[in-house]
């Protein structure tokens, strides 16, 4: 992928979808109490952790140009939605205080969105001739023989961090149930 990008290959990004739910869900949640949010708003808040990280591992393993791996001096768009975003989403998963633990569905359903993506990317690129990102462009050098093999490490690592985020915030759950009840006297 070189050149200009169209708004539509723009708006196709994983990273810039990932970026404008989080920036939304920010200023959403800057203007509401956070006790008058509904209850899977902390299941989106982890998805959206999830998601960022996710496009910050992979824009820094298999996206950004070598030598760029522990850099932070990059252009601002990527320092901003690589860097930047996914620390302040894992800051916000560990520190605002949080109501809701879940069960082993949860980082599977999670899997949903990055799993359309892919499928979408795939579907989209065989009818306009353009993949948002090489490792799942078929049309390369080595084909589905190369896609294929990457997109299950990459989907691997998905799970994995998704399970992660899953098992961090269930801990800040229940540090907030502790601390309600300690303040209640239920303890």
């Amino acid at each position: 992928s070189g050149g200009e990008t169209s708004l539509a290959e723009h708006v196709s990004l994983f990273t810039i979808q990932t970026n404008f739910v989080f920036g939304l869900t920010l200023v959403l949640s800057a203007f509401v109490r956070r006790a008058s949010l509904p209850r899977w708003w902390d299941h989106l808040r982890g998805a959206l952790t999830f998601y960022l990280v996710m496009a910050g591992i992979v824009y820094a393993l298999l996206v950004a140009p070598p030598g760029e791996f522990w850099s932070w001096n990059i252009d601002w768009p990527n320092l901003a939605m690589h860097r930047v975003a996914p620390l302040f989403a894992v800051a916000d998963w560990l520190l605002v205080t949080m109501r809701t633990r879940a069960g082993w569905l949860r980082p599977l359903a999670w899997m949903i969105y990055p799993a359309a993506f892919l499928v979408y990317s795939w579907v989209r690129g065989a009818i306009v001739g353009w993949y948002p990102y090489d490792f799942l462009n078929p049309t390369l050098p080595g084909g589905w023989a190369a896609v294929l093999p990457m997109t299950g490490i990459v989907l691997v690592a998905f799970l994995t961090i998704s399970v992660i985020v899953h098992l961090l915030g269930n801990v800040r759950a229940r540090l907030t149930a502790r601390s309600e009840s300690r303040e209640d006297g239920t303890a």
